[in-house]
Order: C-alpha cells, then sequence, then structure tokens
C-alpha cells in the first residue's frame, strides 16, 4: 500500500501528541521552524497510518531502528509488517508492506537543483554517458527518474548512506516496474503517479528469477 499525505496545514498539535520524545526532539532540532512543523507532521501520519495496520492508538506504536538507521516496528507488536517513509516539499509518502520490505522515495522538483553538476554523484559511470548523450532538455527529467529509483531501492535494502548512489546501477526506461540488483538484492522498483513537480518511487524485494 502506498499513501500520500500534505504535511502543511493539517492538525500539528493533535499529530504532536502521538509522537515520543526522541521525535519531539528531533522536531525542536530543526532550525528552519517550518522543516520542524514537516517533520511532526510526517511522524505523525506514519503512526495514523501504521495504527491502522497494528489496531492500536498512534502512540502506541514502538519503532526500533536497524544497522544503518531504517526504522521498523518494534518487536513487542509481533507483527510483520514492513513500511518506509519519504518526504520532500510538501508531501510525504509512505509505504506499507505485509510480506517483504520496501522503500520509497519522493522527490520535487522546485527548480533550484541543477542535474549536470549533481549527475556524477548519484549516476554510475555507464548511467553518466547516458545523462550527458541526453538531449539538455531531457536530462533534468532522467536526473530525477534516476534519484528516485536508486533512493528507493537502497532504502528498500535499508542500507543507507552505507551504499553510495553512484555504485548502484538501475535501469532508466519507460517500463512501470523495472527490476534491480541481484539474487538477494534483486527489487522491483514501480514507477506511481504523483502531483506535477514530484517523481515518486517505491521499491519492494523480489526473488531472482530463472
Amino acid at each position: 500500500d502506498v499513501w500520500l499525505a500534505s504535511l502543511d496545514g493539517g492538525d500539528a498539535a493533535g499529530l504532536e501528541r502521538h509522537l515520543a520524545p526522541d521525535e519531539l526532539a528531533r522536531a525542536t532540532a530543526f532550525i528552519d521552524p517550518a522543516a520542524g512543523r514537516r517533520h511532526v507532521a510526517a511522524r505523525g501520519t506514519l503512526r495514523q497510518i501504521l495504527a491502522q495496520y497494528l489496531d492500536c492508538g498512534p502512540a502506541d506504536v514502538k519503532f526500533e531502528y536497524g544497522e544503518f538507521g531504517k526504522p521498523r516496528l518494534s518487536a513487542i507488536h509481533g507483527s510483520a509488517i514492513h513500511f518506509n517513509v519519504s518526504h520532500a516539499g510538501g508531501l510525504a509518502a509512505y509505504a506499507v508492506c505485509r510480506s517483504t520490505d520496501v522503500g520509497i522515495d519522493i522527490e520535487h522538483d522546485d527548480g533550484r537543483i541543477d542535474p549536470v553538476e549533481l549527475a556524477p554523484t548519484i549516476c554510475s559511470a555507464t548511467e553518466l554517458l547516458q545523462f550527458q548523450g541526453c538531449a539538455a532538455s531531457e536530462q533534468r527529467a532522467m536526473f530525477f527518474r534516476l534519484w528516485t529509483r536508486k533512493e528507493a531501492y537502497i532504502k528498500c535494502l535499508g542500507r543507507g548512506l552505507s551504499m553510495e548512489p553512484d555504485t548502484v546501477g538501475v535501469p532508466d526506461s519507460d517500463e512501470p516496474e523495472q527490476l534491480a540488483g541481484d539474487g538477494d538484492l534483486r527489487c522491483s522498483i514501480r514507477t506511481l503517479p504523483s502531483p506535477p513537480t514530484y517523481y515518486l518511487r517505491v521499491a519492494a524485494r523480489s526473488r531472482a528469477m530463472d
């Protein structure tokens, strides 16, 4: 299941009541108050969503964190539900799955990013050649396609900052669903409908196919 939620203009006070002390501490650590409010909205909404699957109150949802910081449900819930969160601009995206690991990424093209400057940091050597060979009018869209696919894939694996995007290769085509990685690292990556200026991809673990 994939959910989209606005991070602006909701019941911030109501959502804040659901958060644990560490989540509140992180919200107050933001220099930009608006970023802190969006963090509260993102975490509070996550709790509301997971509470529906767990049949409990949002404040009763407990989290643990993997080796590289990926959040997961605490073992006390006795549930195999997997989830992931991403937010950009004023939107948050959530993926929830009962059967396998998931990763999701949403990015907002607000015009401030220079794809030509950043492409070497997210593209593999082969992808960079493809990017540089594209018409200038197509490079921006290609950059965001690759970025969201790689982020969703890396987040699905739970590797976080331990896996650099330029070391990962993902397909770049118009197909709505693609496979990346091999063996235990294989994931299915799907392109999802998104609002204008946003890019959204979700990845799920997929068994290697003969």
